[in-house]
């Protein structure tokens, strides 16, 4: 199942996901932003971010998120499911 984040405030994503080896986390939109001060919950599921989100608003990931193509989130979408927190 894939959990897309589309609002800087993703505890609850984070929260929800963590020890379910079901799901994955993708940040999109200002998902990949995060609050000031915060950091990226650890979480023992993969997280990636949309590398255009990435790149539009200026940020700069951790290493323990990965940036992926629309492409390659519309295959994971297909592939896995969603649920949005949005």
């Amino acid at each position: 199942m894939i959990y897309l984040v589309d609002k800087p405030s993703a505890e609850v994503a984070f929260r929800t996901a963590q020890g379910n080896q079901e799901v994955t986390l993708v940040l999109i939109q200002d998902g990949v932003l995060l609050e000031p001060g915060e950091s990226v919950p650890a979480v023992d599921v993969p997280v990636y971010a949309v590398e255009r989100d990435v790149e539009v608003r200026g940020v700069d990931l951790p290493p323990e998120i990965e940036p992926i193509t629309y492409d390659r989130l519309m295959r994971l979408v297909i592939e896995d499911g969603v649920k949005s927190f949005v």
